[in-house]
């Protein structure tokens, strides 16, 4: 119920404003105040993870993250075209991660798509296994310095990581996970100003090379079982003595 001359917005005051529209300007300075804090700490956040040489991964983005989905959702409810491309968008973008889409197999339109990011989590492992028995690998080495010996044993088999001091390599089946092949040599191609805690990964890289090197670059290329290079030598080698730094 309105009283005679009162708008629907509210009770009217002085010069035709009512109380709503009143209350709206008084805040509108404070809302505007509120978004530019957020925005001004989103965009220098996003900036110091750009520039620095800090590894940033997703878990370090959350804290941003409601900052920069509401607003977004907001601006795209009016907008229904809108927001039928951005859920598209994600859809194709939570497809394009191999830990979401493994399970697929061989139908997983994404299985050629990798990132150091989609390298180390424990399917890739099981789907090393069983392509292994399913090929008749045998005997078959896991080179990989991001995964431990337990982790190995547990989800591929007893006797299967490799250290990388052993020698010679014996003759075999060899497989070479894809992040260390193509990350241990860009460690060293890099310098401490590009590259974050660049000393303890200098020296990982270091370690690790000479057997990944004889492997690669003497072994038979054997394709890929999930996200390991498979190689097989057809005769022991001894690994290259480690090359010194400079």
């Amino acid at each position: 119920m309105r009283w005679p001359g009162e708008s629907p917005a509210g009770p009217m005051r002085a010069g035709g404003q009512s109380d709503r529209e009143g209350g709206e300007a008084a805040t509108a300075p404070w809302r505007r105040g509120f978004v530019a804090i957020l925005a001004l700490s989103a965009g220098l956040y996003i900036l110091v993870a750009m520039t620095s040489n800090y590894n940033v991964g997703l878990r370090h983005l959350l804290p941003i993250l409601p900052i920069l989905y509401l607003p977004a959702a907001l601006w795209a409810a009016h907008r229904p075209r809108i927001a039928m491309a951005l859920f598209a968008a994600l859809l194709a973008e939570s497809l394009a991660l191999a830990k979401n889409s493994w399970w697929l197999g061989r139908r997983d339109p994404m299985r050629f798509a990798l990132s150091t990011d989609s390298c180390y989590y424990h399917q890739n492992l099981i789907a090393l296994r069983e392509a292994a028995e399913r090929r008749g690998l045998v005997p078959f080495l896991v080179l990989d310095p991001a995964i431990g010996g337990p982790q190995l044993e547990r989800y591929v088999g007893p006797g299967v990581g490799l250290s990388p001091e052993q020698t010679p390599l014996a003759a075999g089946w060899y497989a070479v996970g894809a992040a260390a092949e193509v990350c241990v040599p860009a460690i060293l191609r890099s310098s401490p100003h590009e590259m974050y805690g660049y000393p303890r990964y200098r020296s990982i890289a270091d370690r690790w090379l000479p057997a990944i090197t004889a492997v690669t670059r003497q072994g038979e290329d054997r394709g890929f079982a999930s996200t390991f290079h498979l190689y097989y030598l057809a005769k022991s080698t001894v690994p290259a003595a480690p090359a010194r730094r400079r």
